[in-house]
């Protein structure tokens, strides 16, 4: 039997545990959206007016509660003294729980659609416009960690697959943020030639399976150059057991 893991190393799996279980989700979020609805969606968010709305909305507050309890990278948190040093320490949990509330507004507030809910198109209501503000903001954060956290947490293992995975997720996120900008212009423009090949959705789709796998990969159930060994089943007893003992 393993030996009876400390307390960080406790913190450090149910970190690893919320990255995978965020990854499995932010995967399946734009697969299961287009199953449930009646028709080609225009944008992932437009699942919520064509059948998909119960996907759409459950699997952002999941998202949502795992960003508001995650807290970080612990190794890339410094050790500065002071306000600052608060501030930089615990900044990766304060920009998580703020990425967690934008994830709920996304969820609550989805883009009306301009006739029915298949048809492209802009809308400039109250509610689009925290809709288009929250997910640019939730997607620049989760850039964020990728090229930030993820990426020097990465390096400081050596471990370059992963750096050059955290890489290649956090440019695609902001590559679908650019493009997103660019087809809501077209669209505001009535420019209309690339309505057929729905760049929203796909740009969203590519966003959140480049987010999702790379919080997967985060996890460390893939490519753990210093864990080969981890078994989830086997952490999870030494857990309750060391639980155990801190009660006793």
């Amino acid at each position: 039997m393993a030996d009876i893991p400390n307390k960080q190393t406790n913190l450090l799996f149910d970190q690893r545990l919320l990255r995978f279980f965020t990854g499995i989700i932010a995967i399946a979020l734009p697969i299961l959206t287009q199953l449930c609805s009646n028709c080609l969606l225009p944008s992932v968010s437009h699942s919520y007016h064509a059948g998909g709305r119960d996907i759409f909305v459950g699997l952002l507050f999941i998202l949502s509660a795992f960003l508001m309890v995650y807290d970080g990278h612990k190794e890339t948190m410094g050790k500065q003294k002071g306000i600052l040093g608060i501030i930089l320490r615990f900044k990766q949990s304060i920009l998580s729980k703020l990425a967690s509330i934008a994830a709920i507004c996304v969820a609550l507030s989805p883009v009306t659609p301009i006739n029915t809910a298949c048809e492209t198109g802009i809308s400039l209501d109250a509610n689009s416009i925290i809709h288009y503000v929250s997910a640019v903001f939730l997607f620049c954060v989760l850039s964020y960690f990728c090229l930030g956290p993820f990426t020097q947490s990465a390096a400081q293992k050596k471990a370059q697959i992963r750096v050059g995975i955290y890489r290649i997720c956090g440019y695609l996120m902001l590559g679908g943020i650019a493009c997103l900008f660019a087809n809501g212009l077209f669209q505001f423009l009535k420019i209309d030639f690339l309505a057929p090949y729905r760049i929203a959705f796909w740009a969203e789709a590519l966003m959140l399976w480049a987010f999702g796998f790379a919080w997967f990969t985060a996890s460390q159930i893939l490519f753990a150059q210093h864990n080969r060994n981890f078994n989830p089943l086997e952490e999870i007893l030494n857990e309750k057991l060391y639980n155990e003992q801190q009660k006793s």
